[in-house]
């Protein structure tokens, strides 16, 4: 099946995957900087949607494009950055499970100041073709 864009979202650039969880008391639980990123993308998706009528895409299958502008010219580990964009476009409803992604295009862009993200998402077409029965 064919992708078709859905819609396109600017985003901040977020903390690496390498500082997404922190320990406190024994337990694993997302770090201080993941929670803030996850609630700016969901501040930031809600102004969106009422903006231009944007709805999630629910569960279908989709393929994600994301460039990634970095703050400055420091070495940085692209693989690194899919995780909290990824997990952040969850919890802001925009898709249901992350298992969704069937395709991940990532690709690092000139920096810019304060660095950040464009991110674009495709769905799988659903029309179908009709067939002629004889």
């Amino acid at each position: 099946m064919p992708w078709i864009k859905a819609f396109q979202l600017e985003l901040p650039y977020p903390p690496t995957g390498n500082r997404l969880w922190r320990r406190f008391h024994g337990r694993q639980v997302l770090s201080p900087e993941a929670r803030t990123y996850e609630q700016q993308v969901a501040g930031l998706w809600w102004e969106q949607r009422i903006q231009a009528g944007l709805q999630g895409i629910g569960p279908k299958h989709c393929r994600l494009e994301i460039t990634a502008h970095p703050p400055d010219r420091r070495r940085r580990d692209l693989d690194n950055l899919a995780k909290p964009i990824i997990d952040a476009l969850k919890k802001a409803g925009i898709m249901e499970d992350d298992a969704q992604v069937k395709e991940l295009f990532l690709s690092w862009g000139p920096p810019k100041p304060g660095g950040k993200i464009l991110v674009v998402i495709f769905t799988q077409s659903t029309k179908t073709k009709k067939r002629c029965v004889n």
